[in-house]
């Protein structure tokens, strides 16, 4: 049985000095019926989708943040949640950031579409979804329109060609010296 991170190989290019935290705050319950969708959102959230998101809320609540921009107001991610939570009448918890116009329609732009480039390894989801309890007929849905599984193959280790086979694959950061790794 393996599992690890699926994810390519990253590109060598030198990580900037810092990268700047646009994070200003959290807030675990914000009426929704406060909040601005944006209009430039290009995501429509059709039925099936929607139907595994409330099953998913259903079952285990939140597990993530609508993102909302501190400065306009606006949702810049987590639209679908936002609707979601207004028609059960429950608040949604949120994430504000620090964006200015251009940085706000930059990440609208790109935050989706960057995590749709992801693939799947074949033999994770194998070992992710075995024995996992599916009733609900909108997530086996959504599952079975996943993309799909990507076999890596035996000698990829998960953490971009870092560990060797047999031994977990790690990354030590060069600032704080915490190591991130997986055990296969």
């Amino acid at each position: 049985m393996r599992a690890g991170v699926a994810s390519q190989p990253m590109a060598t290019q030198e990580p900037p000095a810092a990268w700047e935290d646009r994070i200003l705050g959290y807030e675990p319950a914000v009426d929704p019926t406060q909040l601005l969708a944006h209009e430039l959102n290009a995501r429509r959230h059709p039925g099936a989708q929607r139907d595994a998101l409330r099953e998913s809320l259903g079952r285990v609540g939140w597990v993530d943040v609508v993102k909302v921009n501190q400065r306009t107001g606006k949702v810049v991610d987590g639209h679908a949640r936002v609707e979601e939570a207004i028609t059960a009448g429950v608040s949604v918890p949120v994430l504000y950031v620090d964006l200015d116009e251009e940085e706000e329609r930059f990440v609208l732009a790109t935050l989706d579409p960057i995590s749709a480039l992801a693939t799947y390894d074949a033999d994770v989801v194998a070992d992710l979804t075995d024995g996992l309890n599916l009733e609900s007929e909108a997530v086996k849905d959504l599952l079975a329109s996943a993309p799909p599984a990507v076999d890596l193959g035996d000698d990829w280790d998960g953490l971009g060609g870092l560990g060797g086979l047999g031994e977990p694959a790690t990354h030590v950061c060069s600032e704080c010296g915490h190591t991130f790794g997986c055990d296969r």
